[in-house]
């Protein structure tokens, strides 16, 4: 499983950056984390915000006896 991630800034300085995640989905592929990721960054950069995303690896965990 993919969560996707995005660097939000208001202006190019790094106090005016927030990080998002989308923890409520989970994407069973990189590519369809990518895309998602992708149209959530081009959102932000049509309002004029700096923007970069990317997906990271959720490791699956078992139950631990």
């Amino acid at each position: 499983m993919f969560l996707s991630l995005l660097l939000v800034c208001s202006e190019p300085n790094v106090y005016s950056c927030n990080v998002f995640s989308n923890t409520d989905d989970l994407f069973p592929t990189k590519q369809t984390c990518l895309d998602y990721t992708e149209k959530a960054k081009n959102s932000f950069l049509s309002k004029g915000q700096y923007a970069r995303g990317g997906c990271i690896i959720v490791p699956e965990s078992g139950v631990g006896a």
